[in-house]
């Protein structure tokens, strides 16, 4: 959960410092409650700045010995609870009780109220949320102990009302910017004494992800011998906005299908994914014709050092990904380019005009990828041996374990057909999916509740009536699973109703405890019907 914050970078020195000086931020930190919203745009240092506020936290008013801190920083690069209010709350319950664990009685329910419902993104959830928060403080008594809160987030007009303390962001950075650009740029006396360093601070407009990146062209010209004329130029062809830097970005990838997988597996895998992880992710693809591991070792695309690998994920990326030192885990440079590539970019490497189906496309790419890879003759050869010496082995093979169901329904959602399930599964054979799934494929489709792969696998002759080794049936499956359409398609194809399973209980009596148990019910006899 503290990976967001790990991954932040400490603010460039000399940067930041003005912000406890700020005349709203003194006030906000001297007052007995308040709600202080520091907003900016996209990249424009807000993480940065939140995380130099905490590393210089004694300095700031009523908050010496005895103040509780509590943080959050959401990550929407991240796990489901790295980027949910769910994550949110849990987090901070989680420090709470940590630091004052006679609370618990007080807060239990009040958590449990204030998560069951709180499931949006964006900017619905961050409206959301700052209610709760104002509500929270205005809610507390008149007297007694201090309590502040400061978030940061983009500019959504619909909060300007919601906050006493504001504090905009583009406003203020233009010398933290420059400070950090000159900084940069000191490798080179040239660059640093000429018009560069001003000239990159004014098109930024505070936007640090804009200059880091003017930057890093601006480095890469000069050890080029690019003259200052050239490099001036440079710098006014540059798009000034974020998303149209991308593009300009991502029009000059060289290798565009080995970019494309690339990011897809950034933008749609299940959780990031570490080097090892993406390697092979990368060499075993959902059209790959090797059989085995070693083959696609042997071919020329394989990369075994990790630093060629990360300077490989740099140039496919064009500098829009990189790889976090510590935790060796693959990400975006920032926010705002994984919803570049979502809302447009992807669009624009892939040439497909609807960004809803490109995503079911990735995902579908992502769930083969995952399926080639457990289908390779090593990881068939120990898949029944223990599985910490499996992940250091097979390093993909958990993520493919756990995630190509996940990745399959993200598919199936987005209407991409899902006929090549059954190649890929090598269909009449049950063999791999029993392996990893413990269920023949008709019965494992039926318990998800995969309507089009049912159909298509009735329609190729599946047995309806197939049981497993604890007797149950396709229909067994999915009315335990209440997949009511599913189940209709098992009965007008003739599956049994009837049939009975080891535990002596048909498929209506699978579908009641289902039922039962949605509204929380905790059966626990067998039934039959």
């Amino acid at each position: 959960m503290d990976g967001r914050f790990l991954d932040i970078d400490a603010a460039a020195k000399g940067t930041c410092n003005w912000l406890l000086w700020h005349q709203t931020f003194k006030s906000w930190a001297s007052c007995g409650r308040g709600l202080l919203w520091i907003k900016g745009e996209p990249g424009s240092g807000k993480s940065t700045l939140l995380r130099y506020v905490l590393d210089h936290i004694v300095t700031i008013p009523n908050t010496g010995e005895g103040a509780l801190i509590l943080l959050f920083f959401f990550h929407g690069r991240g796990t489901e609870l790295q980027r949910t209010p769910l994550g949110l709350f849990r987090s901070l319950l989680h420090q709470l009780l940590r630091q004052v664990p006679e609370a618990l009685t007080d807060l239990v329910d009040t958590f449990q109220q204030r998560c069951e419902t709180v499931d949006e993104s964006g900017q619905k959830n961050a409206v959301r949320l700052v209610r709760e928060f104002k509500s929270l403080v205005q809610g507390l008594p008149s007297t007694g102990s201090q309590f502040h809160i400061c978030f940061t987030c983009r500019h959504y007009p619909i909060l300007d009302q919601a906050c006493q303390f504001e504090i905009c962001l583009e406003e203020e950075n233009e010398q933290d910017i420059s400070t950090y650009v000159r900084t940069q740029l000191s490798v080179s006396r040239e660059l640093t004494t000429s018009t560069i360093p001003k000239l990159i601070t004014k098109h930024a407009q505070g936007v640090f992800i804009w200059a880091y990146l003017v930057v890093d062209r601006i480095l890469d010209l000069d050890n080029g011998g690019a003259g200052l004329r050239k490099i001036e130029d440079e710098i006014y062809s540059i798009p000034p906005d974020l998303d149209d830097l991308y593009h300009d970005l991502i029009r000059n990838m060289d290798e565009r299908p080995a970019s494309l997988k690339l990011i897809q597996w950034i933008c749609f895998a299940v959780r990031p994914l570490s080097l090892d992880e993406l390697r092979w992710a990368m060499i075993v693809d959902a059209d790959c014709l090797h059989k085995s591991l070693q083959e696609c070792k042997n071919t020329e695309d394989y990369i075994s050092d990790s630093n060629r690998m990360k300077r490989r994920i740099q140039t496919l990326s064009r500098g829009l990904a990189e790889v976090i030192s510590d935790a060796k885990i693959v990400q975006f440079i920032h926010q705002s380019v994984k919803d570049f590539f979502i809302e447009k970019g992807l669009s624009a490497l892939d040439g497909a005009p609807n960004p809803n189906f490109i995503g079911g496309i990735a995902h579908r790419r992502l769930s083969r990828t995952c399926i080639c890879y457990l289908a390779m003759e090593e990881i068939g050869r120990s898949a029944s041996h223990e599985p910490d010496p499996l992940k250091s082995e097979f390093p993909l093979l958990h993520y493919a374990t756990t995630s190509w169901v996940a990745h399959t329904k993200q598919s199936d959602a987005r209407s991409v057909p899902q006929e090549d399930l059954l190649k890929y599964f090598a269909w009449p054979s049950n063999t791999l999916i029993e392996q990893w799934e413990g269920q023949m494929l008709l019965s494992w489709a039926a318990a998800r509740g995969h309507e089009a792969v049912v159909r298509l696998l009735l329609d190729r002759g599946a047995y309806s009536e197939a049981a497993d080794k604890e007797d149950r049936t396709p229909l067994s499956w999915a009315a335990a699973k209440g997949h009511e359409v599913v189940v209709r398609l098992l009965l007008d194809r003739g599956a049994n109703a009837g049939a009975m399973d080891k535990e002596g209980r048909r498929p209506l009596a699978r579908a009641a405890v289902q039922v039962l148990q949605f509204h929380g019910a905790q059966p626990s006899t067998s039934m039959s019907s």
